[in-house]
């Protein structure tokens, strides 16, 4: 996934965290996460990732 603003480019957590930036409260709270490691948000997203149609 990747999030472009101005000139900047996101990728993986860190684009889902600026568009959860944008949403309102309870999904905004998630965004708090973004101060963790890339390391481990990267790999929580790609966690995520491999299993979202077990997941949902």
């Amino acid at each position: 996934m990747y999030f472009i603003e101005e000139q900047n480019v996101f990728v993986r957590s860190k684009a889902v965290f600026k568009i959860l930036g944008f949403l309102n409260y309870p999904w905004k709270l998630i965004a708090l996460f973004q101060y963790l490691p890339v390391k481990v948000t990267d790999f929580f997203y790609k966690l995520f990732a491999k299993y979202r149609y077990r997941i949902v």
